[in-house]
């Protein structure tokens, strides 16, 4: 075989394992950043009604029961600063969507 053909053997199973090894990083790294969204959520859902950094303390202090602004402790998006700073947070929060919607639908088949 010629000198040539090798190297472009070697180069194309280079490349190959390359592509392999940036499918498991982006991998790891869909994984961390929902991770992230959902330790966020279950911050802020935790910390709704109670204060928060995000919101402050004041319905702390002021023992106030339920929100004011009538989210009834749905988690904004607004209120994601970890997520968001994310510069793939769209691709993120696409897949999470439809992850959740794929769920809502075998449980409505399973019904």
């Amino acid at each position: 075989m010629e000198e040539s053909a090798k190297n472009d053997i070697k180069t194309e199973s280079d490349i190959l394992k390359y592509i392999k090894e940036y499918e498991v990083i982006n991998k790891k790294l869909v994984d961390v950043e929902k991770e992230i969204y959902y330790q966020e959520g279950q911050y802020l859902n935790d910390t709704g009604f109670k204060g928060s950094v995000l919101r402050g303390w004041e319905t702390f202090f002021n023992d106030i029961k339920s929100p004011q602004d009538g989210t009834n402790g749905q988690v904004q998006e607004s209120d994601r600063i970890f997520s968001k700073s994310s510069t793939s947070f769209p691709h993120i929060k696409s897949l999470i969507e439809n992850e959740t919607s794929s769920e809502n639908q075998n449980n409505d088949q399973n019904t």
